[in-house]
């Protein structure tokens, strides 16, 4: 079974749901700092957020998503630790919305959704056929999978934690999006990959891989 992730061009859930563009949002009066690039120093694009059910361990969350958009395959982007991306993993409770970094790329110009169908194929890029021809609808309108397991657009990589050095658990395979026109950049034919630690240190990593 794949839970996939399909577009929803108008989100119905902008409270709790899973969203691509727009702003951050963060717990009502929590102090918030714009993450920037290690590399160049300046203020990454807000992606999305990916909103991840309460468990018997943590409340409901949401993982916000972070890439350098300043100067695009000259910051490490795609690594998990190079400083080039981040996922911060905060609260999904009284979430409001941060102001913008001022920074012409540190926003997209588009707001989508997504909403979750399970498809019985177990490999991710089956799923993703099965569910196209099934709707009679384009495989770009499936944006990605939700915890499950990834299927490597080159070779498997799972990053570990910096504080406890375990291997971090999948989240979520994201593809660059519905629209060509404003597409997240993972190398133009990519998919990226999105991980958070169970230890206390509440740490979250991304990475892509193109083809």
């Amino acid at each position: 079974m794949t839970d996939l992730l399909i577009n929803e061009p108008t989100p119905s859930d902008t409270r709790t749901g899973t969203l691509f563009g727009g702003l951050p949002t963060v717990p009502r009066g929590t102090p918030f700092t714009w993450p920037v690039c290690r590399g160049c120093a300046g203020p990454m694009q807000y992606l999305g957020r990916i909103s991840i059910p309460a468990d018997a361990e943590r409340p409901p969350r949401f993982a916000l998503l972070f890439m350098c958009n300043n100067r695009p395959g000259l910051c490490d982007e795609w690594d998990a630790d190079e400083g080039g991306n981040a996922v911060l993993l905060v609260p999904a409770i009284h979430a409001e919305p941060v102001d913008a970094a001022p920074a012409p790329t540190a926003v997209r110009r588009t707001v989508y959704g997504a909403t979750i169908s399970t498809v019985s194929q177990p490999n991710y890029d089956l799923a993703r056929d099965e569910w196209a021809k099934t709707n009679s609808k384009s495989a770009r309108q499936v944006i990605g999978s939700f915890r499950g397991e990834p299927t490597w657009v080159q070779s498997e990589f799972t990053p570990t934690c910096d504080t406890c050095g375990a291997p971090m658990q999948f989240i979520a395979q994201l593809e660059e999006g519905p629209d060509p026109d404003d597409d997240m950049n993972f190398g133009g034919d990519g998919c990226a990959y999105v991980y958070e630690c169970r230890c206390d240190s509440n740490a979250g990593k991304m990475h892509w891989q193109c083809g």
